[in-house]
């Protein structure tokens, strides 16, 4: 019947067009609208992705894993630990001109120095592999506001996992 009146297939699935806002978009009648992972902690379950995937809204999940190169992965954690150094070597500094002894380091660094540390022998003594990693879910609603209330979920989901899931703006 479609194809009588000069339609492909693609006009019937498809929708007519799109319209990109700030923070969201139009897909024909649908709102839609992006938020990513914005600090990936260093363990996530995955109990995030299945509660994620659990909603009872209409969704797309996302997530790209690129391998990186080992000698580059060697370099930006030797980069890492250097740096926690530096910074330790810069409190001890004023310490001693300050006349006063830094026996106990503040306790953020001494978890840097140990997860650089970690991070050095997983990859040295067991073969493990870096990775830049995306993570994107695009929702949608069918207006405004079940939009809103659905990117509300989101967020809520990634708190509760410690990983905040702002809003890609456009």
């Amino acid at each position: 019947d479609f194809f009588k009146r000069g339609l492909s297939t693609k006009d019937v699935i498809a929708p007519s067009g799109m319209l990109f806002e700030k923070n969201f978009f139009t897909l024909g009648d649908t709102y839609g609208c992006a938020c990513y992972l914005q600090n990936v902690p260093s363990s996530l379950s995955s109990d995030f992705y299945s509660t994620l995937a659990d909603l009872p809204i209409c969704m797309a999940l996302s997530a790209n894993f690129e391998p990186i190169n080992t000698a580059r992965a060697n370099k930006i954690v030797k980069e890492m630990m250097m740096d926690v150094d530096r910074e330790i070597a810069h409190l001890e500094k004023g310490a001693a001109q300050g006349g006063f002894s830094i026996d106990l380091l503040p306790y953020r660094l001494q978890t840097q120095k140990k997860q650089t540390k970690d991070l050095m022998d997983d990859m040295v003594f067991r073969d493990q592999k870096l990775f830049y990693m995306s993570f994107t879910v695009v929702v949608f609603g069918q207006d405004a506001n079940e939009l809103n209330a659905n990117i509300k979920m989101i967020q809520a989901i990634g708190e509760r996992f410690q990983c905040p899931m702002p809003v890609l703006s456009y």
